[in-house]
């Protein structure tokens, strides 16, 4: 079976956040699925592209065990100055998110044994928690996706006060990933509301599986 889906263009939704426009393509032949995707801002400047080679079972008829067949597997997407204001991301805990991300990820290996690499840095990042009125600024971070383990070198933001974290997240196990983090907060403004103002020192440390962080 062979399969073309070309050039499907995702006008912006929202056209108050001046979301990116998207642009896709898909194509099936010989159980090897092929994407390839790219946005662009309001300006046409790229800002996202990426594509994969995954080996898949797509025949309409059923299959006896995994649509995973053997073979590569190969991604690599990439993201330049990508504004978080942009991203059409409706959430009611958080608002006013912004910063510009940039980084590359990169996929290799089989399903058996994915192999992963990259980073991404994060710079200008600030958002409001919606609950207590809590304003981040000035956020800066730092990531690096190395074999099964992703790198939170650091954290830097402010909340009146300065905010830092670091830590990692073991990928071994994707069902549940391990998660040792630090953070600390000093002078931080943590509710910033009419009905009262609240500034804090505090210091967290977080390890254990995902889904159970004690």
């Amino acid at each position: 079976m062979t399969l073309e889906l070309v050039s499907i263009t995702i006008p912006p939704l929202f056209p108050v956040t001046r979301a990116p426009d998207v642009s896709s393509t898909l194509q099936y032949a010989d159980r090897r699925l092929a994407m390839a995707a790219s946005a662009r801002d309001s300006g046409g400047r790229l800002v996202l592209s990426g594509s994969a080679s995954l080996p898949l079972d797509l025949a309409l008829e059923r299959v006896t065990g995994s649509r995973k067949v053997a073979g590569d597997l190969v991604a690599d997407v990439a993201l330049d100055s990508l504004q978080l204001a942009a991203l059409p991301i409706p959430s009611r805990t958080i608002a006013d998110l912004r910063g510009a991300t940039a980084g590359e990820v990169h996929l290799r290996g089989s399903w058996q044994a994915p192999r992963y690499g990259g980073h991404a840095a994060l710079r200008g990042g600030g958002a409001t928690i919606v609950a207590t009125g809590m304003q981040v600024d000035g956020a800066t971070a730092d990531l690096r996706l190395v074999q099964d383990t992703l790198h939170l070198d650091s954290l830097v933001a402010r909340a009146r006060g300065p905010l830092r974290a670091a830590g990692t997240v073991d990928l071994t196990d994707r069902a549940r990933p391990f998660v040792h983090l630090r953070a600390e907060a000093r002078n931080g403004r943590v509710m910033d509301q009419r009905r009262g103002l609240v500034d804090a020192d505090g210091e967290m440390t977080a390890e254990g599986p995902l889904d159970a962080i004690q």
